[in-house]
């Protein structure tokens, strides 16, 4: 993935609460079924996040604007 790509998805881990529960569940079909491909490392960096602490990004330091609230499935 380019640069852009992976800020894409870390800003989509922290704004979209839905999108993270299932990447915390099973990171490769959550990546491919929103057209993310990850490399192997990508992939391992990826999965030791801490997914609790993005939350708490966008629980506490996330205007509500940014958020999404139930757009994707």
């Amino acid at each position: 993935m380019s640069q852009k790509a992976v800020e894409q998805l870390i800003g989509r881990l922290i704004t979209d609460a839905r999108f993270r529960e299932r990447a915390g569940r099973e990171l490769d079909v959550a990546c491919f079924e929103e057209g993310y491909d990850l490399t192997d490392m990508e992939r391992r960096i990826v999965s030791s996040m801490d997914m609790k602490k993005l939350e708490q990004v966008e629980n506490f330091w996330l205007d509500d604007q940014f958020r999404r609230f139930g757009f994707n499935a």
